[in-house]
């Protein structure tokens, strides 16, 4: 210490250096004590409505049809961007590659039991960076990976006691995987893993990192259904989209736990919001569960789950956080060009209309616009109507 005090560049270093992490100190104890808002499971909150047009773009466009393009019921709008839309049909196997205008690029299917081939697809994500995607298949092994025109490119091992049942494109070599193994289906209830996301490389799928939420006990949504004619019951479980992809970067979001974070562009984990009373207090049937359905600049759209025992079935509720305020509402959200549609949960990733929803819509009066035209001039044969919803920051 003497040493330092007689060397006057080393005082004036040394006071420079603790004024700044005094300053450091100061701004990281602001950002941890931001007020997050709380979320009350048991309340109910005033109702307001929102006008889907005046809070994001919204677009109808009629995907081709021809005798290579036939899209059932069973599939799943995966990407949309500006000039790029994927659709999968999953009971075939087969996946879509449209353009801007709806027209086909490509269409593969890898279905088969080859090393290079997929026996169901359970799942799948396309990475822009690499134009790959990644196929999934439920309790499977492998991770398939295949490039826009459908070719075989590699296999990404699954890891021993995990099982990957979504993966989201992250960055250009690591995704983001959810990590389901055991939790539904307890056969093995030691082997279940507590930290439910995981960065996985693109390169070979190894797990690069853990995100660790400090999670107690890991839960699953799973009720016993009661068929009422032979009385049989049955296990059906009903997950929700564990993680969201914004622009900042990812929501992950798990029931087992009563917060929800943004996982950032720079891999940091922030708390988004908190709900009460803990879930893990609740009795399972009487439990209400909360799965962020998208965000924009203004709200964070969110939906929560209450069971049913007489229905047998999850009752929905459609809720925002106002980001200004963090004033929460239950959102009734209008389509003015579609009367009476619940596009809430299409604020992600879109939605694909049936063309005989349309026509019925069409005759009962609901269609105006843009989409009462396409209705008017569809055959009852052609593919969906591909909605697209690309959130902004104009609120009403």
């Amino acid at each position: 210490m003497k040493k330092l005090m007689t060397n006057h560049f080393h005082v004036r270093v040394l006071i420079t250096l603790l004024i700044s992490l005094l300053f450091a100190c100061k701004t990281d104890t602001k950002q941890t004590n931001k007020e997050l808002t709380i979320i009350d499971r048991t309340k109910s909150y005033p109702k307001k409505d929102v006008i889907l047009q005046n809070i994001a773009e919204v677009n109808y466009i009629p995907l081709e049809t021809n005798d290579s393009v036939l899209i059932d019921q069973n599939r799943l709008v995966k990407y949309i961007s500006q000039d790029t839309f994927i659709v999968g049909n999953l009971s075939q196997g087969d996946i879509f590659i449209f353009d801007k205008n709806g027209k086909l690029i490509n269409k593969f299917n890898k279905k088969g039991q080859s090393g290079m081939e997929y026996s169901h697809i359970f799942e799948f994500a396309y990475s822009p960076y690499n134009q790959e995607i990644f196929t999934i298949e439920r309790f499977g092994k492998n991770i398939q990976v295949y490039n826009i025109n459908g070719l075989y490119k590699r296999s990404l091992k699954i890891p021993e006691k995990h099982s990957w049942i979504i993966c989201t494109d992250f960055n250009d070599s690591l995704l983001m995987a959810y990590d389901d193994y055991n939790v539904t289906f307890k056969m093995d209830k030691d082997s279940i893993s507590p930290i439910p996301f995981k960065l996985i490389s693109k390169k070979d799928g190894r797990i690069v990192e853990e995100i660790n939420m400090h999670i107690q006990k890991r839960i699953n949504m799973s009720q016993k259904i009661t068929d009422k004619e032979s009385g049989t019951e049955y296990l059906v479980d009903f997950g929700i989209d564990d993680i969201v992809k914004t622009d900042k970067g990812l929501i992950v979001q798990d029931i087992s736990t009563d917060t929800t974070y943004e996982y950032t562009k720079n891999q940091k984990l922030q708390p988004l919001f908190v709900c009460k009373p803990p879930i893990l207090s609740m009795q399972k049937e009487k439990r209400i569960y909360e799965e962020v359905v998208a965000v924009s600049d203004k709200y964070i759209f969110l939906v929560t789950n209450t069971w049913d025992k007489n229905e047998q079935k999850y009752i929905r509720k459609n809720l925002c956080i106002d980001k200004n305020n963090n004033q929460i509402f239950e959102c009734n959200l209008i389509n003015k060009y579609f009367k009476d549609e619940d596009n809430f949960k299409d604020l992600r990733r879109g939605k694909l209309f049936e063309i005989s929803v349309l026509k019925d819509a069409l005759e009962e009066g609901k269609l105006s616009g843009k989409l009462k035209t396409i209705a008017e001039k569809a055959n009852i044969d052609d593919n969906p109507v591909l909605m697209t919803v690309k959130l902004s920051s104009i609120g009403n």
